[in-house]
C-alpha cells in the first residue's frame, strides 16, 4: 500500500458506496425532475404558440393538452392531448389539415333545413354578437335555429 498519496482503501470503499447510493437512490430523482420540468415548459410553449396561432382562443383549447409526469420508477414523461368528447378533435384538422368535421349546428340545418342549396358551413353574418372568443354564444344559436326550423325539440 503506498502512504504517499494519502489514500486508505476504506476511505475509497466509503467512497464507492456513497457513489452507489447516489447512483440508486439521486440520480432516478434528479432525472424525475428534469423530465416533469421539461414537461411542465413544454406544456407552457404549446399554450404561447396556440395563442399565436388560433384567434383568441378559448380555455378548452389552451387546456387541451396535458402532462403524464415521470416518477421515479418511471422515468419518462409525456405531454398529451386530451380526447375529444366525441369524434375526431379539431387540433388534429388543424395539425394534419384536411376537411374539419360539420359542426352541430351545421348537421342541424344541413338535416332539418329543406333548401336546395349545398350547406358548406355556417358563419355569423356581418353584426352578429360574438362572446369573447369570437364564438356566437349558445343563446344566439338556439335562437337561430328555432327562427329557420332546424330545432329537433
Amino acid at each position: 500500500m503506498n502512504r504517499s498519496t494519502g489514500i486508505v482503501p476504506t476511505d475509497l470503499r466509503k467512497l464507492a458506496a456513497t457513489l452507489r447510493d447516489v447512483e440508486r437512490k439521486q440520480l432516478p430523482y434528479a432525472t424525475m425532475l428534469a423530465l416533469n420540468a421539461t414537461g411542465e415548459a413544454v406544456l407552457d410553449e404549446n399554450k404561447t404558440l396556440m395563442q399565436r396561432v388560433f384567434d383568441r382562443p378559448t380555455r378548452w383549447t389552451l387546456n387541451a393538452f396535458f402532462l403524464r409526469r415521470a416518477t421515479k420508477r418511471t422515468l419518462e414523461a409525456t405531454v398529451e392531448r386530451k380526447d375529444a368528447p366525441r369524434g375526431r378533435h379539431y387540433l388534429e384538422v388543424e395539425e394534419r389539415g384536411g376537411t374539419r368535421p360539420k359542426t352541430g349546428i351545421e348537421r342541424l340545418i344541413i338535416g332539418n333545413v329543406a333548401t336546395e342549396q349545398h350547406i358548406e358551413a355556417v358563419v355569423p353574418a356581418r353584426g352578429a354578437k360574438l362572446n369573447a372568443f369570437g364564438n356566437l354564444p349558445a343563446g344566439q344559436i338556439q335562437r337561430a335555429l328555432s327562427n329557420i326550423g332546424a330545432q329537433q325539440d
